[in-house]
């Protein structure tokens, strides 16, 4: 996945060295996951909430090791996107328009081309967590039969299904050459050597 490379290339492109390049994009990805978890936990729980979660985000064991040890470089950028993808299917499903099935998709979209692993481990979480906002709004259809909140909740599905789509789309450029020309990929370079999953459960 590329995206990361890009915004490097961008500070490359503006003069700094390509060492130094990654160390600032490493820097912005730091400080952007942050945010992005204190903005979505804010939203959700308060300033307080959102605070705390923002620092133990950033010192999670996992994030550090992707950092310092792995020196995962596209798989530390994708914690920018994790929260904002859930933030953005969030508000989506509370109140789905065109304008938020963008900004999911759009968020989705930058989740799979920063990182593809990370995007497949979190699309299942995505659509379980998804179906949990709108079951918590069926509960209430079903005390309250209502033709027009009926149609609200069809919309929220719609909206979200909808940003899913697009936002595969936009991504289709790595997505469809990594499905349809895996023969010409060495996957094996992959899970093997200092890749081989098992030296990692430590």
């Amino acid at each position: 996945s590329p995206l990361a490379y890009y915004v490097a290339t961008v500070f490359h492109l503006l003069g700094a060295s390509l060492t130094d390049a990654v160390k600032m994009t490493y820097v912005l990805a730091t400080a952007l996951s942050g945010l992005t978890m204190y903005g979505f936990v804010r939203r959700l729980f308060g300033r307080s909430a959102g605070l705390l979660s923002g620092v133990v985000y950033l010192f999670l064991p996992y994030h550090l090791l992707d950092l310092y040890v792995r020196c995962s470089f596209a798989e530390y950028s994708a914690f920018v996107f994790l929260p904002l993808v859930f933030w953005a299917f969030w508000e989506l499903l509370e109140s789905p328009s065109l304008r938020r099935v963008g900004l999911a998709a759009l968020a989705y979209a930058a989740l799979i081309l920063t990182h593809n692993a990370t995007s497949l481990m979190v699309t299942p979480l995505l659509v379980v967590y998804s179906l949990f906002v709108l079951t918590r709004e069926a509960r209430g259809l079903s005390l309250s039969p209502n033709r027009l909140a009926r149609i609200k909740l069809f919309m929220r599905l719609g909206g979200a299904l909808a940003a899913a789509i697009l936002a595969f789309a936009l991504s289709a450029a790595l997505l469809l050459p990594s499905i349809l020309e895996r023969e010409y990929i060495a996957q094996e370079q992959w899970t093997q050597g200092s890749f081989n999953y098992a030296k990692h459960f430590i």
